[in-house]
């Protein structure tokens, strides 16, 4: 479907309609702790599923590639990864073309490259291009092990969406989204790996993926309590408080007067420019 729709108008017509849609997200981040750690420590392995890519793209260009984690994106050579290119390049995101079906080692080769030398993220949908869904390959653990980076899980949900009828069922947050954002535990490879080794690895980075997304709806039915209890989280700009068992939710944003380097708590929900 989502081919079809990206064929019917047009990458830069569909990338327009996505700004629309994802100026009026509200990114809400989960342990905050970690995405401070993450924009601090040097280039890393990203993953995600397929299915969360468009409700994580503004983050992941406004908080992470504007924040000091720079980013390489690989898109599949199909219409649907023209669409993704298109995209990535609206934002100013590099591009490597290709997947672990089509052009995989060449696409591998080039994120290799853009970590090692221009020191960027890559970020990788491992249960891409074509799925199964949330099934794992293995290309990222590679990428991580040649380069000696760890990997670093991100899951994103929406308190409000539609989805598509494709192999992701991708998520398509609603004009006004909440969206949870979890970051994981950095997973780090060891330099040799057996094969059963290896298979350990990419079965740890499913269940970590898995383990997130769960998370970030957590994420959203917390928010959702605090706001039966003590009003919305934007009318204060306050973190609530942790109550027993409570995992920490922070709303993060962006506001004119911060620095590169700032950590200021914040909703983000900027509007669409007339």
């Amino acid at each position: 479907m989502k081919e079809k729709l990206a064929g019917a108008l047009g990458p830069p017509v569909v990338a327009a309609l996505y700004h629309t849609l994802a100026a009026s997200y509200r990114y809400v981040v989960g342990r905050p702790e970690r995405l401070d750690d993450l924009l601090v420590s040097g280039p890393v392995v990203l993953t995600l599923w397929h299915g969360q890519a468009f409700a994580a793209a503004r983050f992941l260009d406004r908080r992470l590639h504007r924040g000091g984690l720079a980013l390489t994106v690989i898109a599949s050579q199909s219409r649907d990864g023209e669409l993704v290119a298109r995209l990535a390049a609206s934002l100013g995101i590099p591009v490597a073309r290709g997947s672990t079906s089509r052009g995989g080692r060449a696409a591998i080769l080039a994120l290799y490259r853009s970590l090692v030398k221009q020191r960027s993220s890559p970020l990788v949908a491992p249960d891409g291009p074509r799925g199964p869904r949330h099934a794992a390959k293995a290309g990222a653990v590679l990428l991580a092990q040649f380069a000696q980076v760890p990997i670093v899980p991100l899951a994103f949900a929406a308190d409000r969406s539609w989805r598509l009828g494709s192999w992701d069922r991708m998520e398509i947050p609603r004009p006004g989204a909440r969206v949870a954002v979890v970051v994981g535990q950095p997973q780090h490879v060891p330099r040799r790996l057996s094969s059963a080794e290896l298979e350990l690895a990419r079965a740890r980075m499913e269940a970590s993926l898995d383990a997130l997304a769960l998370e970030a709806r957590a994420v959203l039915g917390a928010q959702q309590a605090e706001g039966a209890a003590v009003g919305p989280v934007e009318s204060t700009g306050e973190r609530p408080g942790k109550s027993a068992g409570a995992r920490p939710v922070e709303s993060v944003g962006e506001r004119p007067s911060d620095g590169p380097g700032s950590r200021r708590a914040e909703i983000l929900h900027e509007k669409t420019p007339a």
